[in-house]
């Protein structure tokens, strides 16, 4: 019984307004009884009198009991609690999802704030994840940039590589033409020469 009671939001207001009123309750009850029956011996019209007129001011004060008693008991089981977990909800509005709501009871309130650990729990668990996700993602962006510029760089190198043959090739043909036209200077020198001579 003493489990349900702590589970259960609204029997804990029923008994914490209930009892102290029905203690007072009964307490000014037996008090008027007991000033009643003294009055009976003496006057029953006046002792009648008494008990109606007590009975309304009983209830009135039973009632303003009640009252105060049921608002004492829900700003200390309902309304405390709940600015306490709205205070952490505004907390985490604003983006601090490492805040925990406290958990205090095991009633409605209770589970309600330990759900919202949870939620908050799950909230910066995918945080993490998709920072981690940004930062894989990034780090992958940056080899494919860097493996891009290698296979730039490759490429142009091997054009300068294919260039410079090129221009080693036109400069090789270029010493060999001018040799092949000296070697042909020389050979009509030598062959003038020799005509020369004969």
């Amino acid at each position: 019984m003493l489990n349900r009671i702590r589970r259960s939001l609204a029997l804990k207001l029923i008994l914490a307004s209930a009892i102290p009123s029905a203690v007072v309750l009964l307490a000014g009850e037996s008090a008027l009884v007991a000033h009643s029956q003294k009055l009976f011996s003496l006057s029953p019209t006046l002792a009648f009198e008494e008990l109606r007129s007590g009975v309304v001011l009983g209830t009135l004060l039973a009632m303003t009991f009640a009252g105060m008693t049921i608002a004492l008991t829900a700003r200390h089981f309902l309304v405390k609690p709940i600015q306490s977990l709205q205070q952490v909800m505004a907390r985490a509005e604003l983006g601090e999802f490492l805040v925990r709501a406290k958990v205090a009871s095991s009633d409605e309130l209770g589970s309600l704030a330990r759900s919202f650990n949870t939620m908050l729990s799950r909230v910066t668990d995918m945080a993490i994840a998709d920072l981690e996700a940004r930062d894989s993602l990034e780090q992958m962006q940056r080899e494919l940039n860097l493996q891009e510029e290698l296979k730039q760089a490759k490429l142009k190198k091997a054009e300068d590589d294919k260039l410079a043959k090129i221009e080693a090739k036109k400069q090789a043909d270029k010493k060999l033409a001018e040799q092949k036209l000296k070697d042909e200077k020389d050979q009509a020198d030598k062959d003038k020469k020799e005509e020369k001579k004969n």
